[in-house]
């Protein structure tokens, strides 16, 4: 019985100090912000947010892709039948569009 109430002794010890670990991690971020500011107010030409990079532009773009790849699913038959209809009389439309404009270039021009 000693032992339990000797164990909740200690953890309640442990409970009631506080931890000292956030202040030290935010100390060097401070004082490295402090630094920051300095140098733009020195240096005026810093403020201007830096262009991406080619290569952050590659990193993020095959990030989205792989987003949209993991939301697809593959559809179902009618979808898809619905979905040819739809892109086929649009290819046809298009087509009958640059056909006309064809003609109308050849008669009159």
């Amino acid at each position: 019985m000693d032992n339990q109430q000797g164990n909740q002794g200690d953890a309640q010890k442990q409970a009631a100090q506080p931890t000292q670990q956030p202040a030290q991690q935010q100390q060097p971020l401070q004082h490295q912000t402090a630094q920051n500011n300095a140098q733009q107010q020195a240096n005026p030409q810093n403020r201007q947010p830096q262009k991406p990079t080619w290569k952050s532009k590659l990193k993020e773009f095959s990030k989205e892709c792989w987003r949209v790849l993991r939301v697809t699913k593959k559809p179902d038959k009618t979808e898809f039948q619905t979905f040819v209809k739809v892109s086929g009389i649009g290819i046809l439309l298009i087509g009958f569009i640059g056909f006309l404009i064809h003609l109308v270039k050849e008669l009159f021009l």
